[in-house]
C-alpha cells in the first residue's frame, strides 16, 4: 500500500502544481521517513527495498520541482556520496532500475549509522519542528559550523519556512578601532551588500546588532563545496567533465571581474572551499576576506567565523 501510493505521487508530481502542494504539505520528511528500516532484518526484504526505491523515485521527483533554496533539505538528509548519486539520477526517471544503485548504497550504510541519520538528518529538514531559540524575529534551527569570530546559523524568520543563513560575530571579537561605532560600522557593510549583486556572489540580506553581537543575514546555499566535490570524485575514481571544468572557471572568471573591476573588491580567501556548487554546477562565492579602501581592516575581521 505504501508503495502503490508513494507511486501515485510521483505522478501527480509531474504536474507543478501538485508537486508544490506535496512538498508544502511536508511530504518530503514524510517520504524521507519510510527510507528508514524498524530494524536490520526489514534491509533484507524485497518488498522493503521495492518501497525504498519507490521513496527515492518520488523524491527525485519532487527535488526536480523544489526551488534551489529549499533543495538544502536533500542535502542535509542524505549522506554526500548518497547525495551524489541521488542527483545524478537525472529529473523524472520512470524507470524503477534507476534508483536501484541509490537503494543499494544507502542499505549499504550500518544500521546505527542509519539510525543516526534518523535522529540528526531526518528531524533537521522537519519544516514543522520547533526553533530551539529566537534571534529577534528569526527562529534558529541548528548551527552550521562555528569559527573563532563567531558562528553560522540556518534560521526562518517567524511565520514562514524559507531557510537563510545567519552569520552571528561577537563584537569582542572585531578587533576594530574604539572610536568607530557600532552604527558606522553596520551602515559601511550595508553600503557593500547593497553594491554587491552578482549571480555567482553569495548575497547578503540584513545585518543587525543584538546583545553585543552582530548578524548578518545571507543566503543559504543548497549545495556542497569545491572542495567536497573534487573529494568525492577522487574517492569514486570519476572524473569532472572538461563541460564542467570550463563552466565552473568561467562562472569565477565572471564573479571575480565583478568584485575587481566593477566595485575595487578583493576576496583575501578565495579557496575551493570558499566556493560553492549546487546540483547543475551553478558557483556561489562566499566567504568574503575583502579589503576596500579604508574599510579594509573592518571588513577583513568581520566576515571570519
Amino acid at each position: 500500500m505504501q508503495s502503490a501510493c508513494c507511486t501515485c505521487l510521483a505522478e501527480l508530481s509531474y504536474d507543478y502544481t501538485n508537486g508544490q502542494t506535496i512538498i508544502e504539505r511536508n511530504g518530503i520528511y514524510i517520504l524521507a521517513m519510510l527510507l528508514f528500516p524498524e530494524n536490520e532484518d526489514f534491509l533484507r526484504l524485497e518488498r522493503f527495498n521495492h518501497l525504498q526505491r519507490t521513496v527515492f523515485k518520488t523524491l527525485r521527483f519532487l527535488f526536480s520541482l523544489n526551488k534551489k533554496h529549499d533543495q538544502y533539505q536533500y542535502k542535509r538528509l542524505f549522506p554526500v556520496q548518497i547525495f551524489e548519486l541521488f542527483v545524478g539520477i537525472g529529473n523524472f526517471r520512470s524507470d524503477p532500475n534507476a534508483y536501484k544503485e541509490i537503494t543499494n548504497a544507502w542499505n549499504s550504510i550500518h544500521i546505527d549509522e542509519l539510525t543516526k541519520i534518523k535522529v540528526e538528518r531526518l528531524q533537521s529538514i522537519n519544516p514543522k519542528q520547533e526553533p530551539t531559540r529566537f534571534i529577534r524575529d528569526y527562529g534558529v534551527y541548528e548551527c552550521l559550523g562555528s569559527g573563532a569570530f563567531g558562528s553560522v546559523y540556518r534560521v526562518a524568520q517567524r511565520g514562514s519556512t524559507t531557510m537563510y543563513a545567519l552569520k552571528e560575530i561577537d563584537n569582542r571579537s572585531l578587533g576594530i578601532d574604539t572610536d568607530r561605532s557600532l552604527g558606522k560600522m553596520i551602515n559601511e557593510v550595508n553600503i557593500i551588500r547593497e553594491e554587491l549583486r552578482h549571480p555567482n556572489i553569495v548575497s547578503y540580506y540584513q545585518i543587525f546588532a543584538e546583545n553585543d553581537k552582530l548578524y548578518i543575514k545571507m543566503e543559504l546555499i543548497a549545495g556542497s563545496s569545491l572542495q567536497d566535490h573534487l573529494s568525492l570524485i577522487k574517492d569514486t575514481n570519476q572524473k569532472m567533465s572538461e563541460d564542467n571544468i570550463w563552466r565552473v572557471l568561467i562562472q569565477l572568471i565572471l564573479a571575480l571581474r565583478y568584485l575587481h573591476k566593477e566595485k575595487g573588491i578583493v576576496h583575501r580567501d578565495l579557496t575551493a572551499n570558499n566556493i560553492m556548487l549546487d546540483d547543475e554546477y551553478r558557483v556561489k562565492i562566499s566567504k568574503y576576506y575583502i579589503s576596500i579602501l579604508d574599510n579594509k581592516v573592518y571588513l577583513e575581521n568581520l566576515n571570519r567565523s
